[in-house]
């Protein structure tokens, strides 16, 4: 899949990390399955993650929205209501969260057909796929300091330590 670009605001990408203890993973997978309302939000696109390979007790999950004026609207007028509601702060210990920016257009379906996404440093990061490969799907990603390459496959293989973080996407924390 070959990403279109987008003449218009950048697409905004939230990453959020969440350091979690083996005992309560189970209950953080039960409350990221709760964020279903987000398709309701205004210029929501997709959500996605799941457990990093490289770091057992880390989750990772991606948000999409079309602008920030959209994800800023949903953070002021319902985040903290799922939040509150689905209980997931008490579940880890840490969380990380980043904004980033992407002027290639994603869409939902392009996240539905893979199952593991990676990311990777842009500045020392080889493409050895030809654009007509339609098993992985990269989009350049960038916030005021770093650039990177989110990097959706079908499926997994070779090394893949050189990549900062890999994860096999959780189905059911899609939205």
């Amino acid at each position: 899949m070959e990403a279109e670009l987008r003449e218009e605001k950048p697409m905004l990408i939230k990453m959020i990390k969440c350091e979690v203890d083996e005992q309560f993973k189970d209950r953080f997978h039960l409350a990221q399955t709760k964020w279903t309302e987000l398709k309701l939000a205004k210029g929501f696109v997709a959500q996605f993650g799941g457990w990093n390979l490289l770091n057992k007790e880390e989750a990772v999950i991606i948000g999409v929205w079309e602008s920030i004026d959209a994800y800023t609207l949903f953070m002021n007028q319902n985040h903290d209501k799922i939040v509150d509601e689905n209980g997931q702060v008490e579940t880890y210990k840490n969380i990380e969260v980043s904004l980033w920016s992407t002027n290639e257009i994603i869409s939902s379906s392009d996240i539905e057909y893979f199952t593991f996404f990676a990311l990777h440093d842009a500045g020392d990061f080889k493409n050895n796929k030809g654009n007509n490969d339609k098993t992985i799907f990269m989009t350049q990603i960038k916030n005021e300091e770093l650039k990177k390459v989110l990097i959706c496959k079908s499926e997994l293989e070779g090394n893949y330590g050189d990549f900062e973080t890999v994860i096999e996407l959780d189905k059911e924390w899609i939205v």
